[in-house]
């Protein structure tokens, strides 16, 4: 069910939250930080009540941050890669991979932020090939640039 998917992603959403913060502060401190993105009004409003699918992308977003900063590249390039083929406002996240790259410019880094769209672009594939970018076109340039 929608719902529970939605409740699901709040739960890892909050969870991120969680691991965020102990990488540095302690456990309460990370405990705080669970229970406030877990009751957080706004989620519980736009995911339960209005039935949004905001909790879906923002799940492996918190994820890749928490990769990123663990320096777990790859892991970081998927999870957006994940999140880029959710929902399209999930390009909003590439001017931190970018700055990720011009602050530590390695391979890995740099690999890693292309990841993200590779993996978008594989899964659309069966759909390129059906029908040209006709898929690209209509969720991310029509989506992003004229809705």
């Amino acid at each position: 069910r929608p719902t529970l998917f939605r409740s699901v992603c709040d739960f890892l959403i909050a969870a991120g939250c969680y691991a965020l913060v102990r990488l540095r502060a302690g456990r309460v401190s990370a405990a705080v930080a669970f229970a406030v993105a877990a009751l957080a009004p706004p989620f519980i409003i736009d995911s339960a009540h209005w039935g949004q699918t905001d909790s879906w992308v923002l799940a492996p977003v918190v994820w890749m941050v928490w990769a990123m900063m663990t320096r777990r590249w790859l892991v970081a390039g998927l999870l957006w890669g994940a999140a880029l083929s959710i929902k399209p406002q999930a390009v909003l996240i590439a001017p931190v991979w970018l700055a990720v790259v011009v602050m530590r410019p390695r391979w890995t880094t740099l690999l890693s932020a292309l990841a993200g769209p590779a993996i978008l672009f594989v899964l659309g594939l069966p759909f390129t090939l059906g029908a040209g970018w006709a898929w690209l076109q209509r969720s991310y340039l029509d989506n992003l640039l004229h809705a």
